[in-house]
């Protein structure tokens, strides 16, 4: 049995939705039509999406695609100059309406509020690149690396940087010091910015430690630039190499001129882990962000001036860059928070969306899934009236944890449009549109302009209802140019596994409706004769089992076998293990899986045990039936 629709757009959403205007414009018809025009037509299409997202050019494009040195170098807008800050701060400064506008909302763990409107921020914005230029010396395609939390100075300190050309590189926090190193060194990065530390979860935690070990390993590092966040100046400071944020951009002009730069200058270096935990560069450019980012934002979140945009993240990642120049781009207004959200104390999300008028707001996938396993109840003084869209990222969604999220934050009327991103195009391969129906736990379609497909182990296109290998067949204007510093593993990573084709190892299925469903990563697969077949796949067939109530299926030790899984199933209330059942259960898994079932193992287990964070606790499970994880 399929999964139900469950939410369907109402006419005035579908009538006033940014979508809408721009299928009339194009004369098109239907939701189908308008995916299959941007996937097979990309050139009309990015053509058209620059122009209906208002990208603002000092000199127009003459060639929208150039893909004649292959798929992996293609370039985009060519001939066309621009620049991020331009698009995002200089024009709305200029403008009367939005100047006064708030650009940055700000709100601390502890309930302090920092505002900068467009103004502001196009000021400190030039104070920050007046510095960088007049004080250090920084020019176009220096690297200054981005190592703290959420405040708002990333706003001026990321714009400055791509405004003079430089390119920004975030470190994410989650890194060890030693990748931190290494980004630096490898990259040349000549100054970080950073903070005394930031509050998390009711804890105070330093920062300025973990940034000298990287700066004192890098010996072409200038300047590590410090931002006060928690007030604390007993943290050592070298005269000779550190100073405050405060200190030396405050006195500074206001005014700065912007640099006019190809469509292809590289605006930011983000970085992947891939398998063998090396370092993967991530290279994007003004041009290929503009047009990802703002069309996701404009015809996907149908996002608007007067909106509020809030993706609860604690650190600069992509997720962070993602929202405040698709925000900033709309002269909407991005609202940040300090911090992850407490685990015992989730509503405060919720009362920042109740205080400061949220229409978007962003959820993890993860977070979803805690709220609904404890049964979390939303704030009844909460009663998010002013929201309009959900996101959601993550790992792929339980039924239960969409349902949840649909029903308390949604309140059964708002589209949860779930995101599989990747900082590799600094985007997503799949995400819905408002304008059509939304299945339980599904990502709809593919972006526009995604030209992307489900492939089989051999190569091959699969059909409906098959799970497989996500690919994109064509070029999109921000997938990385990592080509530029490290040729060999750029084509290893993305390329190396179907010829011309871009493949980074998720695992995805189209259902018999055309909806689309991630099941996580090709990791979590099991060879299966020629093919693969998912770890979601099997606990899917075994749960259409009418005495079968739960699944859960894991690698585990099975991984010791040739092909094989262990298959930890939970029976309906009242019926009994027999026999007969077990080998029914296994002929149900048989079904096109014959070696897959002759090397699997099922246990019966009276219910599937659950971290705090609403995760299948595997580690409990194998203790239960009395076997260790390897």
């Amino acid at each position: 049995m399929g999964v139900p629709d469950v939410w369907k757009p109402g006419k005035t959403l579908i009538k006033n939705a940014n979508i809408t205007k721009f299928m009339e414009r194009h004369e098109i018809q239907s939701f189908e039509e308008l995916v299959q025009r941007a996937t097979t037509g990309i050139e009309w299409f990015w053509d058209s999406c620059v122009h209906e997202t208002d990208i603002s050019w000092f000199e127009p494009y003459t060639q929208i695609v150039d893909a004649s040195e292959g798929f992996a170098k293609t370039r985009w807008f060519v001939g066309g100059r621009l620049n991020i800050c331009d698009n995002c701060v200089d024009r709305h400064a200029a403008d009367s309406k939005q100047a006064l506008k708030d650009a940055v909302v700000w709100v601390g763990e502890h309930g302090e509020v920092k505002k900068l409107s467009y103004a502001e921020l196009f000021a400190k914005t030039n104070q920050v690149a007046n510095y960088l230029k007049e004080e250090l010396g920084v020019v176009k395609n220096d690297r200054v690396a981005l190592l703290f939390p959420m405040l708002p100075e990333l706003l001026p300190v990321f714009f400055a940087v791509v405004k003079l050309g430089a390119i920004a590189v975030p470190l994410f926090l989650s890194y060890s010091e030693e990748n931190m190193h290494s980004i630096c060194k490898t990259l040349g990065v000549t100054v970080l910015f950073t903070a005394d530390g930031y509050h998390e979860r009711g804890q105070k935690l330093f920062l300025k430690d973990r940034a000298d070990k990287i700066v004192d390993a890098c010996e072409q590092m200038k300047q590590c630039v410090v931002i006060e966040n928690i007030g604390d100046r007993t943290q050592a400071m070298r005269p000779d190499r550190d100073v405050y944020f405060a200190d030396v951009v405050g006195a500074l002009s206001a005014e700065a001129s912007t640099e006019e730069l190809s469509s292809d200058h590289i605006a930011a270096i983000l970085h992947s882990v891939g398998p063998d935990h090396q370092l993967i560069p991530l290279v994007h450019t003004h041009g290929g962000l503009l047009a990802q980012v703002t069309k996701e934002f404009f015809l996907n979140f149908d996002i608007d001036s007067k909106d509020v945009f809030c993706w609860n993240t604690n650190f600069v990642d992509m997720i962070a860059l993602w929202e405040i120049i698709g925000t900033t781009h709309f002269a909407a207004t991005v609202l940040l928070a300090e911090g992850a959200p407490h685990p015992h104390r989730p509503e405060q999300v919720f009362h920042l969306c109740e205080d400061h008028g949220v229409t978007h707001l962003g959820v993890a996938t993860g977070l979803m899934r805690r709220l609904q396993h404890a049964g979390f109840k939303i704030p009844p003084q909460c009663t998010l009236a002013s929201l309009r869209v959900i996101g959601a990222a993550g790992e792929p969604w339980t039924r239960e944890a969409w349902q949840w999220c649909y029903e308390n934050i949604g309140r059964s009327k708002l589209p949860i449009l779930t995101m599989l991103c990747h900082p590799s195009i600094l985007g997503s391969y799949l995400l819905p549109l408002v304008v059509s129906d939304i299945k339980n736990s599904s990502l709809q379609s593919p972006g526009l302009g995604m030209c992307v497909d489900a492939y089989a182990e051999a190569g091959y296109a699969l059909g409906r209802g098959q799970s497989g290998y996500l690919v994109c067949k064509k070029p999109t204007p921000s997938m990385s140019k990592g080509f530029v510093i490290d040729k060999d593993l750029h084509q290893l990573t993305f390329f190396s596994q179907f010829k011309n084709v871009w493949t980074q190892g998720d695992w995805v299925k189209c259902d018999s409706d055309g909806h689309w469903f991630h099941q996580g990563s090709a990791g979590q697969t099991v060879k299966e004769g020629p093919d693969r077949i998912g770890l979601k796949d099997i606990e899917e067939k075994i749960c259409r089992h009418v005495f079968v109530d739960k699944v859960y299926v894991s690698l585990g030790v099975a991984v010791e076998r040739a092909s094989g899984v262990d298959c930890f199933i939970c029976l309906k209330k009242g019926i009994g293990l027999t026999r007969f059942l077990t080998e029914n259960i296994l002929k149900l898994l048989a079904t096109r899986t014959g070696e897959l079932a002759r090397n699997s193992q099922l246990h019966f287990v009276p219910a599937l045990p659950y971290t705090d964070e609403g995760i299948v606790d595997e580690e409990a499970l194998h203790v239960v039936v009395g076997h260790d994880r390897p």
